[in-house]
């Protein structure tokens, strides 16, 4: 049984030999190379805005129809309750005990915190 790097290395040995052997049976145009490259320096510099402009374009497409919208807006309006009335369980309860256990300390003469 082979280990994955001897077979990594065959499969790229077989690759090699593969890509020796291909020639290109086709030519290109004798001036390809000059209108790649005048493709490429008219070709506009990247600008960070257009993300900017690809969201809102897709945030208009999505809010087209108000039904989906409002389904939308009803969905994350129930999970942000949801999730809302969750950490405030967490936090009372947490609040609760240490105030518990706070008045048992009150009460209680006897326990010590330092045992």
């Amino acid at each position: 049984m082979m280990n994955p790097n001897e077979k990594m290395q065959k499969n790229d040995r077989e690759l090699s030999s593969t890509l020796r052997k291909w020639e290109m049976s086709s030519n290109l145009p004798i001036d390809f190379k000059r209108s790649v490259w005048n493709e490429i320096s008219t070709q506009e510099p990247f600008d960070p805005r257009i993300i900017f402009r690809s969201f809102i374009e897709w945030v208009s497409l999505f809010t087209e129809r108000r039904s989906i919208v409002a389904g939308y807006f009803a969905v994350v309006c129930l999970v942000g309750v949801g999730l809302g009335l969750l950490h405030v369980k967490s936090e009372s309860e947490s609040f609760h005990s240490s105030m518990a256990y706070s008045y048992v300390r009150l009460v209680d003469p006897y326990l010590h915190a330092d045992r």
